[in-house]
């Protein structure tokens, strides 16, 4: 891909028309407006509080404003299974929030493997969820209305969160950090078997599950790499990993989309990814887990924490990221004397010489022959 940094006077034009048609959706994060036209509704079929920000209904609101007031209850109580059974949930359309960012180079695992080993916090590979960090674009001429746009954004963000936190809950995870950073991530394996079930409850001390991939799993219209017997991995645990699920699970391909709108194939993610300015369109779940003794809490009315998770719809790369200056360091020739130094330069001596040939010039007419002898 051409890593062009400066736009054209066309394509500053189309970022101008870009904006407005995010705005008209309704569901840009920078519209004053969304806050009024999306709500949190209960996942239908969960157990314990589980929700999804969808897009509000017009004749009937679903807000869960005195559901987030409500005392905190255990995710595995009586109350809940009870809900579960007695009501007939209306499936509601997902809000699928856009945001214009860029990906942060620190923290970045928006990669085929997500650079995964085994740890506490991800100790399979089939659950691997790829992740990266969302900042605020970059101050240039053609991008300043999305740089404005990121505050209003962010603060949207933090109201969304804070809407749906439970009453004395202190801790938060999984979407907002340092301030100014949100965390956008990505599942990449399904189990081909039984479907993932959208609203099970994450476990304690793990990342919440990623969004339903339905819509992304692999077709005929993909090509090979794409799917999971050419998929690439880059860790060794991971390549040892995958060997197991090649049977089992099925790739969902991170749908990043170039400025041509094609997929981009999985070696190129870093590549394309890490540094990018980038239109992202992505959806948002929130689980409330409360603390038992066996999650570190003294009782079940101890507190919890609320867990969100935003899962990339669509990526769509509005600037490449900046071209790197590793592969030509890598590439320059090391010289025996130092290139910054200068030698000195020794003169040579040339007056002996010199006089030399003038003293034969001047003294030439005047030499006498050797004598001839006679016999």
């Amino acid at each position: 891909m051409a890593r062009q940094l400066h736009f054209t006077p066309a394509a500053t034009a189309a970022l101008v028309h870009r904006r407005a048609e995010l705005i008209d959706s309704g569901l840009y994060l920078a519209d004053d407006n969304i806050r009024t036209l999306v709500c949190w509704a209960r996942l239908p079929g969960s157990r314990g509080r589980a929700h999804q920000l969808v897009v509000k209904d017009a004749d009937k609101s679903s807000t869960t404003e005195d559901d987030a007031d409500a005392p905190s209850k255990s995710p595995n109580s009586a109350d809940d299974d009870a809900a579960d059974l007695t009501e007939t949930p209306k499936i509601a359309e997902p809000a699928h929030l856009a945001i214009v960012a860029r990906i942060s180079e620190d923290k970045f695992y928006m990669i085929s493997d997500a650079n995964w080993r085994p740890s506490k916090y991800s100790p399979h590979f089939a659950e691997v969820k790829a992740s990266c960090m969302l900042t605020a674009p970059p101050d240039t001429l053609n991008l300043r209305a999305f740089k404005s746009d990121w505050k209003v954004a962010f603060g949207n963000l933090l109201h969304l969160q804070n809407e749906i936190a439970t009453k004395g809950f202190m801790e938060k995870c999984g979407l907002l950090s340092d301030g100014s950073l949100v965390k956008l991530k990505h599942k990449l394996f399904d189990k081909n078997d039984d479907g993932w079930n959208s609203g099970e409850e994450p476990a304690a001390n793990t990342t919440p599950v990623s969004e339903d991939a339905s819509t992304n799993t692999e077709s005929n219209e993909l090509e090979s790499e794409f799917h999971i017997a050419n998929w690439p991995c880059w860790t060794n645990e991971a390549k040892a990993a995958i060997e197991d699920l090649k049977e089992t699970h099925t790739v969902i391909p991170i749908p990043v989309y170039d400025h041509c709108n094609r997929l981009v194939k999985p070696k190129q993610y870093r590549a394309v990814l890490q540094g990018a300015t980038v239109e992202v369109h992505f959806t948002l779940r929130h689980w409330s887990i409360g603390y038992t003794a066996s999650r570190g809490g003294s009782d079940s009315g101890s507190g919890g924490l609320d867990v969100y998770s935003a899962d990339v719809f669509a990526i769509h790369v509005i600037r490449p990221p900046p071209p790197s200056t590793l592969s030509s360091l890598r590439k320059r020739k090391v010289s025996m004397k130092s290139p910054v130094t200068t030698p000195i330069k020794r003169r040579r001596v040339v007056v002996p010489v010199i006089l030399s040939y003038l003293v034969n010039f001047l003294l030439g007419p005047f030499q006498l022959s050797s004598p001839v002898l006679s016999p």
